[in-house]
């Protein structure tokens, strides 16, 4: 009985230390930007295949404020600093696209079913290629605290 209660108050000694406190708010802050990865990447293909649509407006809105809800996170204890930008870049990119275009075809053809086929032919590895210079330059400018709008990155889209 004595080993037991020494280990709960060794591994509660351990959760109470600011290294457990900061691996702690790394994870949630990881896991906030990974709840919002697929709706950023299904948005941004959205204003990729119909940069014409009446609703690219409300693409844009629903991207800005995905993307602030992920700006608005900072790690503790001091509350001053980021993650990464490699960090947001491989939950953003990386992990959900797997670096494959079979991932990618998957949610353009999914957006194409309910939105119709778009006027112009859709070139996946161009589409890849942008969706990866926008997410890659959005993940340091989210790391550095300097993103302020979707709007400054739509021009980084190749057709």
């Amino acid at each position: 009985m004595r080993i037991k209660e020494i280990t709960n108050y060794l591994l509660d000694r351990v959760c109470n230390t600011t290294l457990f406190e900061m691996a702690h708010e790394r994870k949630l802050a990881l896991d906030t930007v990974r709840a919002v990865t697929n709706q950023i990447i299904f948005h941004l293909i959205y204003l990729y295949l119909y940069p014409e649509s009446s609703a690219k407006n409300h693409w844009k809105t629903e991207l800005n404020a995905f993307l602030n809800k992920i700006d608005n996170l900072w790690l503790k204890p001091n509350g001053r600093k980021k993650l990464s930008g490699k960090d947001y870049y491989d939950k953003l990119f990386s992990e959900p696209l797997e670096g494959d275009i079979i991932q990618l075809k998957s949610r353009v053809n999914k957006i194409i079913q309910k939105e119709g086929k778009p006027n112009s032919e859709v070139n996946l590895y161009l589409l890849k290629e942008s969706l990866e210079k926008i997410i890659h330059t959005i993940s340091y400018d989210l790391s550095n605290d300097d993103f302020i709008s979707i709007e400054n990155y739509l021009q980084l889209f190749k057709k």
